[in-house]
Formats: C-alpha cells, sequence, structure tokens
C-alpha cells in the first residue's frame, strides 16, 4: 500500500474519530495516536497477534475493567480483531463487515457486527462502564470507518488462497454460518453454534 494512500486512511479515520468524539470522548476507545503503548502491546501480542506489516491500527477498544485490553477489539485498516472475556481471539475482514449495532445493556454491553454474505451477527462485549451514550459514538465511529475503507478499495476483501492456507495450518478457521475467523482452533463456532 502506498504512503499516499495509507496517509489518507489515517487522515480519514482520525477525523471521523475526532468528530464523533469530541464531546465526552469514550475513556475506553483510542484513536491513532491517543492509544496508549502498554493496551497496544497487550493487544497485539495476544488477540490482534495476526496484524501483518501492510496492516496498521485505527482504533483500539480495551473492554476490560481494569485497562489491561487484553479483551476488546482492534480495527486495522483490512480487519477487525477481537476478543471476548473468557473467549478465543477472532477477527472479521472488512469487506465482509455490513454493519455494526449498538447492543446497550446494564450487566453486558455489546456491538453486533453483522457479515456477509450470509448475513451473520457476532457480538463482542463491551466494559460495563462504557454508557450508553460512548456506545453509539463508538459504533458511529466504526460504521464510518468501515465504509471509508470499503469505499476507499483498500480493505482485504478477502483472500480465499490466503484463507485457506491458514486453515490447513490450523491458523485460521473461517464459519460457514456466520464469517467468523477464529485465530485458534475449534470444532464449534462460540457465535452461531455451527460446526466448523
Amino acid at each position: 500500500m502506498s504512503d499516499t494512500v495509507s496517509n489518507e486512511i489515517t487522515i480519514k479515520a482520525a477525523e471521523i474519530y475526532n468528530q464523533e468524539m469530541a464531546q465526552g470522548a469514550a475513556a475506553r476507545f483510542f484513536g491513532l495516536d491517543l492509544i496508549p503503548g502498554k493496551k497496544l502491546s497487550n493487544a497485539l501480542g495476544g488477540y490482534a497477534a495476526m496484524v501483518e506489516k501492510d496492516e496498521y491500527v485505527l482504533y483500539l477498544y480495551d473492554a476490560t475493567d481494569l485497562g489491561s485490553a487484553k479483551d476488546g477489539f482492534l480495527l486495522t485498516n483490512k480487519r477487525l480483531f477481537f476478543k471476548n472475556f473468557l473467549q478465543g481471539a477472532f477477527f472479521i475482514e472488512i469487506g465482509k463487515i455490513l454493519d455494526i449495532i449498538h447492543k446497550p445493556s446494564i450487566l453486558s454491553p455489546s456491538i453486533a457486527v453483522r457479515t456477509e454474505p450470509e448475513g451473520g451477527m457476532i457480538s463482542i462485549t463491551l466494559s460495563t462502564l462504557t454508557g450508553e451514550k460512548d456506545g453509539k459514538k463508538l459504533v458511529n465511529v466504526l460504521n464510518k470507518t468501515i465504509a471509508f475503507l470499503k469505499n476507499s478499495s483498500t480493505a482485504s476483501t478477502g483472500n480465499t488462497d490466503q484463507t485457506l492456507a491458514q486453515a490447513q495450518s490450523g491458523r485460521a478457521v473461517v464459519c460457514k454460518g456466520c464469517g467468523a475467523n477464529y485465530v485458534t482452533g475449534s470444532k464449534i463456532c462460540d457465535y452461531c453454534g455451527a460446526p466448523l
């Protein structure tokens, strides 16, 4: 990816983040240069370990109550990596995301990622400390950024040969029911229950 394209994407991502989060920024959702180093290191060393050299981080959400960022999500220019508490690590290619909705709850707030082509819903848990207002802002940022990435044609739409090679090597398995990509092996999808 050229430096011009990557600069265009990071500038637009920062613009979207700043517009949406300007009034009362969410304490757990970080954009670009605002991501604390330790949180980024924990995410990249854990659930987002498969970030490639031509990918770069746009946003990070820390779903942990103690602030370690070992659970949550990380959006790159190509994929949405995520990990819920006591579950494995997953990713969804940007090109397969239809939209994201906020699901407020006092006990277990979350966002739901609708994927194509099956239209499955994948739930990503938010911290109980994330209020409804910040949850809505977070979803607006994600939807606007993902739409921009898809329109800029820089997002990965899925390299079937690469996905197949990863699945055969045990690094990734794609659920045929909802489209979730498993970084670690499993026999049943945690989200839709389909066999893998």
